[in-house]
């Protein structure tokens, strides 16, 4: 099964639909990216993932697991779940496929609403302010990050809204699965940099 909150340390809530494909795929490629950076002794940031939608219970899309292993990464043991209130409240930083899913966390713990990004937006905030975030292992510049994000929304809005949103791929053909994935996976690695320490 997929990480789920409860285990000690800060974590990072990526949230989708059905949790099987968009979700997934982001919360095992940035897992993998922050082990690969973490600092013996430093507390390990975890990556959860979760549906609004969730089909509880099941594997990611075929088509998923395999963005997945093309990352470098490993689908196995995901279990599809459904996000809750608890897991919206207690994550240092929510990231969601689309604007509809950030509202819809934000019903479930309003409080969250500074902490609550889509991963486009995050992804493209990070970028910018890169030499904002601050910190020596990944949890301390997760928290860095989560600071950075919520003073520079604003000032890095985009005209165009639906640019903030990774395209729904489940059941839809081949071209949308590459067009998901050429908008989740630059926006996973841009928040996985923002995230490593420097050399």
């Amino acid at each position: 099964m997929s990480g789920a909150p409860g285990a000690p340390g800060p974590f990072v809530l990526v949230v989708c639909t059905g949790n099987i494909c968009r979700s997934p795929i982001a919360e095992r490629v940035l897992q993998a990216g922050l082990d690969a950076a973490a600092v013996p002794g430093a507390p390990r940031v975890r990556v959860v993932s979760a549906g609004t939608g969730a089909v509880v219970g099941h594997a990611m899309e075929p088509e998923a697991a395999a963005a997945v292993r093309a990352s470098g990464a490993s689908p196995d043991g995901h279990a599809a779940r459904q996000v809750t209130a608890a897991d919206v409240r207690d994550a240092a930083l929510v990231l969601t496929a689309t604007r509809e899913h950030r509202s819809a966390v934000v019903r479930l713990a309003p409080a969250a609403v500074r902490r609550s990004f889509t991963l486009r937006e995050a992804a493209r905030i990070a970028a910018a302010r890169a030499d904002d975030v601050h910190g020596d292992d990944p949890a301390a510049r997760l928290r860095s990050l989560a600071e950075v994000l919520v003073r520079s929304r604003g000032a890095h809005a985009v005209r165009e809204a639906h640019l903030d949103d990774v395209v729904d791929p489940f059941r839809t053909d081949a071209a949308t699965w590459e067009l998901m994935e050429s908008q989740l996976l630059p926006a996973v690695r841009a928040i996985g940099l923002a995230l490593t320490p420097p050399a």
